[in-house]
């Protein structure tokens, strides 16, 4: 009779618990959409593993593409941006939202985001904050000693019982704790801890300088993805924005600088053109009348600040990895092609399979061609643009027209039919002298 009963019991209980290995996680597949860094960010999670992420609403074809998988309420996703570089960011699934924890860049730079966690392993007193509390931050695996005397040292989560990293004093607030710590080279760092159901969590870092490093958290709500139509045309720059699309050019210091400001979001930042292997690479977007380029740099990451004033762009400021601002004397930054225009307009003439042409590259990029062949004159008129050390005409036909630079002279070099067609030319225009 016991034995029937435990039998019972026995296949009661493994059914319950196969009823419950069959019960699968909610789906978390779908689109999410909430404010990261200020910029609305945007995350399309594909039911076959992969995912698409838009960091920033007016970064327009700007997206980083790659694979995620689940483990429990853990997310992690492999990225890529646009030039390849992969990246990873780590996610918790919180009452079917999704939040944002790190992000690791193609650098190795971390950057977190929510307030980091540190779960109380030990007490050191009956009530209040002291204990031994063990968490991450910035990809270091941390345990901080929070003692009854009012010490505070933070070590190494691997060894417990090694030299302290960080040392310094902590008193109780009302939110939690306050900690005043002294960083490699003496000088002073607040870190402000709340209190939590687990233990203790960083909400706000204030550096010798007084600058605070906040820790809001990054969460994305499911939102009803668009239309199969508009999902597949990501949401271009606004008509503002489409207006600083172009490479400009400016002196900054003793130095030709070089800006890029790409339709997809990305931008290119050549310090000095003399030395082309040297580009810092990033994102960037318009905000309140200025661009903001965030450029991943060998140090960290560098922010740049451009003031759109009439035609021109004009550097404001730059806020290096440390945190520290450089202003200057504001450079100007013209678009490139208002210096190859300047550079290549004029006045040439040369031969043309016995013709004599005359071609007049007027600044606002108009080209007239003359062409006197045997004493009947002929005139044509094509669209220009400098480029470099090259010169590109085009007709409203689209043929295409290109000259290389040799000295102050053109070299007619080729001609490009719409059909793909090239011709290949060598004949020199030589600049004549101002009237």
């Amino acid at each position: 009779m016991m034995k029937d009963k435990l039998l019972t019991i026995l296949a009661l209980a493994l059914a319950l618990a196969a009823h419950g290995a069959d019960k699968k996680p909610k789906s978390i597949a779908g689109t999410y959409a909430g404010k990261v860094d200020n910029d609305q960010a945007t995350a399309v999670l594909k039911a076959d593993g992969s995912i698409v992420i838009r960091p920033n609403a007016d970064a327009g074809d700007f997206v980083l593409r790659g694979t995620w998988k689940r483990k429990g309420n853990a997310v992690t996703a492999t990225l890529a941006d646009p030039d390849g570089a992969k990246g990873t960011v780590h996610i918790r699934v919180v009452d079917g939202d999704l939040i944002l924890l790190r992000v690791i860049e193609p650098d190795g730079e971390v950057k977190q985001f929510g307030q980091p966690q540190f779960e109380k392993k030990k007490a050191l007193a009956k009530k209040g904050s002291a204990g031994v509390y063990v968490g991450v931050y910035e990809e270091d695996e941390l345990q901080v000693e929070v003692k009854p005397d009012g010490a505070f040292v933070v070590k190494a989560a691997a060894d417990p019982n090694g030299e302290a990293i960080y040392s310094g004093t902590w008193k109780a607030t009302g939110y939690g704790l306050s900690a005043q710590i002294l960083t490699d080279d003496g000088q002073q760092v607040t870190v402000e801890m709340v209190t939590t159901a687990k233990g203790l969590a960083i909400r706000k870092v204030i550096d010798p300088d007084g600058e605070e490093q906040v820790f809001a958290e990054a969460r994305l709500k499911r939102v009803k993805a668009a239309p199969k139509k508009d999902a597949q045309a990501p949401p271009k720059p606004g008509a503002a924005a489409r207006k600083l699309v172009g490479t400009w050019l400016g002196r900054t210091e003793e130095s030709q600088t070089r800006v890029e400001v790409k339709a997809d979001g990305t931008v290119a930042v050549t310090p000095d053109v003399d030395d082309p292997d040297q580009v810092l690479r990033g994102t960037w977007k318009l905000a309140e009348g200025e661009v903001v380029a965030r450029l991943r740099g060998d140090e960290g990451r560098i922010t740049i600040h451009l003031a759109v004033d009439g035609a021109d762009l004009v550097l404001k400021k730059v806020v290096k990895p440390n945190g520290d601002e450089e202003t200057f004397e504001p450079p100007r930054l013209r678009r490139k092609e208002t210096f190859d225009n300047q550079k290549f307009a004029g006045v040439y003439e040369g031969e043309v399979d016995e013709s004599t042409v005359k071609l007049s590259l007027e600044i606002n990029g108009v080209l007239l061609a003359e062409v006197n062949n045997g004493g009947e004159l002929e005139t044509h008129q094509a669209k220009w643009a400098g480029q470099d050390s090259r010169v590109l005409a085009t007709t409203d036909e689209g043929l295409k027209i290109i000259f290389r630079a040799d000295g102050k002279d053109l070299l007619h070099i080729r001609i490009e039919s719409p059909d793909g067609e090239v011709e290949a030319h060598e004949s020199r225009f030589t600049k004549q002298k101002d009237q």
